[in-house]
């Protein structure tokens, strides 16, 4: 089991080779037990990394706050004959002790919340070049899509492909998109990561999204290991460099 969860943890990092990788996403999918075992890790693997931002945090925040109350007293002593200063003082201290709780908040904000605050999907467009009938089912998907409705654009997603056009590369990319957001981040790294690594006009999008599949599952190096790859003229720089900035020593 110790082996395993090894695998699991490399996994996570991002450090197995391409063909690993294939590999446990296949044993992920194919084998109940490993899968429930793989998201129990997980949900750990995320406990802890809480637990010590947290015990990060409190060290800070009480830092801070025993600096603060150092300068205030020895202010409050050498200006005791001004009472005008002594409420300064108070504010002073008060607003101190504000900005270090806020501090502390963004710094404990849960990996799934920072996921949400950084994933802004792009609006479904295809390119309708099939039957009447697939045409319509399409156009129905992307309106789920950019309902925020990906439960029903997936099934409709799935069905298309299965059914209609298999090769489809657009929706492949939406439906990789309504997997992230439904929490299956190795389906969508799996497809997401072949458009990467295509050339294709998806490619660097991509990896925007690949890098919020990593972040999702805590893989702080796969997640930075992205972002760097995002091109400064592409739509997502500044938000890449605002996440890099935001795991900074994660």
């Amino acid at each position: 089991m110790d082996e395993l969860y090894d695998q699991f943890e490399r996994y996570l990092e991002q450090e197995m080779s391409p063909q690993e990788r294939l590999e446990m996403d296949v044993l992920i999918k194919n084998d109940p037990i490993i899968a429930e075992e793989f998201q129990l890790y997980q949900q750990i693997r995320l406990a802890v990394s809480r637990r010590s931002a947290q015990e990060k945090a409190d060290k800070q925040l009480e830092t801070q706050l025993q600096l603060m109350g150092k300068n205030y007293f020895n202010a409050s002593d050498s200006n005791s004959g001004s009472p005008r200063r002594f409420s300064l003082n108070i504010w002073l201290a008060v607003a101190g002790v504000a900005a270090a709780v806020v501090l502390a908040v963004m710094f404990l904000m849960p990996e799934k919340d920072l996921y949400k605050r950084f994933r802004e999907f792009p609006d479904a467009e295809l390119t309708l070049k099939g039957s009447e009938t697939e045409n319509n089912r399409l156009t129905d998907a992307a309106d789920l899509f950019n309902a925020g409705k990906y439960d029903q654009a997936l099934t409709i997603f799935s069905n298309y492909l299965q059914n209609d056009d298999p090769n489809n590369i657009e929706v492949r990319y939406y439906l990789a998109l309504c997997q992230m957001e439904l929490g299956n981040t190795g389906y969508a790294r799996q497809v997401l990561t072949n458009f990467a690594d295509s050339g294709s006009a998806f490619a660097t999008d991509a990896n925007w999204f690949l890098a919020l599949a990593h972040l999702r599952e805590n893989s702080y190096n796969a997640c930075r290991q992205r972002l760097t790859q995002i091109p400064t003229d592409n739509t997502y720089y500044k938000d890449a460099q605002k996440l890099l900035k935001a795991i900074e020593g994660k």
